[in-house]
């Protein structure tokens, strides 16, 4: 009996002495799981570093880009504004200054009249270039806003020109802030063209709201143009109005006048004046 303990006891001895160096096995099979599991974390962390690193100088490439073209937007901008406000009233004063001198020496109290009203022209001439500059809105929008700039645009115009200006508004669509800018340097393109280019006696404006968008439409009776060559202002025009989701468009033959049509989404896309 006291030699099958003995031998009984063997196995368990043998067990005994065997545990220490299992369990210094488990430790040494987890603790390589755990190093090689933390190399691999490692790794992946050092190449999203990495590709964080590319993303971010892509970005500061994209941002130094973005500022490049913003600069020149906001250049062409400024000068499109001052070229429609500039243009605009230069070509009032041309007009006034060549009555002004017809009328010199047959009516002198009437060349002094005009010639003083001048001064104001050039007042708000040299207001307009610096509100451009500034970034802000024609005065007439500031002070009255929307259809009654636009009457008071084609009223002064007229004044100035002794050009008739018929100006029908239908309605009262809503018009963003920029949408009314828009529409306003439209219409005094228009009508600078009519005087400086057409030489025309005429104009018919109309703003009105056509299947969910606002049409500004100008017409003139002047000499026309077999082949209309756009300058700045025809090609900003088509460029502000494409920019807001919608289209300038114009037309022209000899003897037939010029025509120009501005269409903007009543629904707009965000857009810059």
């Amino acid at each position: 009996m006291k030699l099958y303990l003995l031998e009984s006891a063997a196995p368990l001895a043998y067990a005994e002495d065997m545990l220490p160096l299992l369990f210094a096995f488990v430790f040494v099979a987890t603790a390589s799981r755990l190093f090689v599991e933390q190399m691999a974390a490692r790794r992946r962390t050092e190449s999203l570093l990495a590709q964080l690193e590319q993303a971010h100088a892509r970005l500061q490439a994209y941002a130094a880009e973005v500022e490049t073209l913003s600069v020149a937007r906001e250049r062409q901008r400024v000068a499109q504004d001052v070229h429609d406000s500039v243009a605009h009233v230069l070509t009032g004063l041309l007009v006034q200054l060549q009555a002004a001198r017809k009328t010199l020496v047959t009516d002198p109290a009437g060349a002094a009249s005009r010639l003083a009203s001048l001064e104001e022209v050039v007042r708000m001439g040299l207001d307009e270039v610096r509100r451009a500059v500034r970034a802000m809105r024609p005065e007439h929008l500031e002070t009255v806003g929307g259809l009654e700039a636009m009457r008071r645009l084609c009223e002064q115009f007229a004044e100035r020109t002794a050009i008739r200006v018929n100006f029908v508004a239908e309605g009262d669509p809503a018009l963003t802030p920029a949408q009314e800018v828009l529409l306003y340097r439209a219409l005094q393109e228009c009508l600078t063209n009519a005087a400086r280019h057409g030489r025309a006696s005429s104009v018919w404006a109309s703003l009105r709201p056509r299947d969910g968008h606002v049409e500004l439409r100008v017409r003139d009776d002047g000499g026309g143009t077999q082949e209309v060559q756009p300058g700045m202002g025809l090609s900003g025009m088509q460029e502000r109005a494409q920019s807001a989701g919608g289209r300038f468009f114009y037309d022209s033959a000899p003897r037939q006048g010029f025509e120009a049509v501005m269409e903007l989404p009543l629904t707009p896309t965000p857009v810059r004046a």
